[in-house]
């Protein structure tokens, strides 16, 4: 066997242990009754084991964000493993080519959020991202859209936004997509009127 090959094979015992690791530590903090509470909601996975947000955040940082850890996790059908996958993609090496791919692979609302709020929001190229995922008129890409989008206000082109609502008006879209645009329309409400307050006190400053 070569040195590269060598090295393959560590690095993928590696992984598979590390992955182990993880499942204990997901499996450990079970909650059933979340589980239940979440898959009468419409919360649906093939494995899930109720456990909140905040405890896999614990769990994710427990470990070093790696790509191919990442990608492993988010290729398995537990609800724990894809959002600590998310969690441990890093952000700063996601190309929008990655992020577009990542996207069209996430099943969930749950996801979609998550992966906007960690992910999407922190592209360089997010305008484009968020104008292939408009293109698309898809479902999911349109929702994952109105995430990234609240969570990245302050970075978009006001052409984005317009294309975005545009789509949205012209799709027939499901109750998630359209929860997700409403929550987008506070936060632009809100984001006016903070920049419109800010914009008064400006005036009121050079005035004195």
């Amino acid at each position: 066997q070569t040195n590269e090959q060598n090295t393959q094979i560590t690095e993928n015992k590696q992984l598979t242990e590390t992955v182990k690791q993880i499942r204990r530590l997901i499996a450990g903090s079970m909650d059933g009754i979340t589980a239940t509470t979440m898959r009468q909601k419409g919360l649906i996975y093939k494995q899930n084991f109720g456990v909140a947000l905040p405890r896999l955040r614990e769990i994710a940082r427990q470990f070093t964000p790696d790509t191919a850890l990442s990608e492993y996790l988010l290729q398995t059908a537990g609800r724990e493993t894809q959002i600590v996958g998310l969690l441990l993609m890093p952000a700063k090496q996601l190309t929008t080519e990655a992020a577009l791919h990542l996207a069209s692979t996430l099943q969930t609302t749950e996801l979609a959020e998550i992966a906007s709020m960690t992910l999407f929001c922190h592209l360089n190229d997010i305008d484009h991202f968020l104008t292939q995922l408009i293109t698309s008129h898809h479902q999911w890409q349109l929702l994952t859209a109105c995430c990234t989008a609240t969570r990245a206000l302050q970075r978009l082109k006001p052409c984005s936004l317009e294309m975005l609502f545009h789509a949205i008006a012209d799709t027939n879209i499901d109750m998630a997509t359209a929860n997700a645009a409403y929550t987008l329309l506070q936060h632009l409400h809100d984001h006016d009127a903070d920049t419109g307050r800010h914009s008064k006190t400006q005036r009121k400053n050079k005035e004195i």
